[in-house]
């Protein structure tokens, strides 16, 4: 897909299922070090790197499970949700984020999974925005919890 530059608040969205494999879900940048990653290194967590390694929370439930994974930034600050669960924050100096690929089931070809829905948005989206969109479509369309 053509490079996305976010150089201020964002939101990025993943409706999709780990089927096997360490490093899936994956948005990446094809020359720079910047991506965005589910289930890192065998962890169930979604996690923010290159620019900063960062990592939210533990995520519940089983990762082959459809699920709405949102990576988002408001400032200085990282956060996460699994569906519409808060899963950690974390704190970084703001830069930017440039994205151009979907790396899923190739990213040190280690992983496998689907990607059924990626949706960015430029803006951070608050929590009962992102709640809306899960109740209103995710859930209804790909059969969320």
């Amino acid at each position: 897909f053509p490079e996305l530059v976010f150089t201020g608040d964002f939101t990025v969205i993943v409706v999709g299922r780990v089927n096997s494999g360490v490093d899936t879900l994956c948005l990446n940048h094809s020359v720079s070090n910047h991506q965005l990653r589910k289930n890192q290194s065998g962890h169930d967590a979604a996690t923010f790197a290159g620019l900063g390694f960062h990592s939210s929370t533990a995520f519940s439930g089983l990762s082959s499970t459809w699920q709405m994974t949102t990576w988002r930034r408001s400032g200085t600050t990282f956060s996460w949700r699994q569906n519409k669960t808060a899963r950690g924050t974390a704190s970084e100096a703001v830069q930017t984020l440039k994205l151009n690929a979907l790396c899923n089931n190739t990213f040190l070809g280690t992983g496998f999974g689907d990607d059924g829905e990626v949706v960015f948005y430029s803006t951070h989206r608050t929590d009962v925005e992102l709640d809306s969109l899960y109740d209103s479509w995710f859930k209804p369309r790909w059969l969320l919890p």
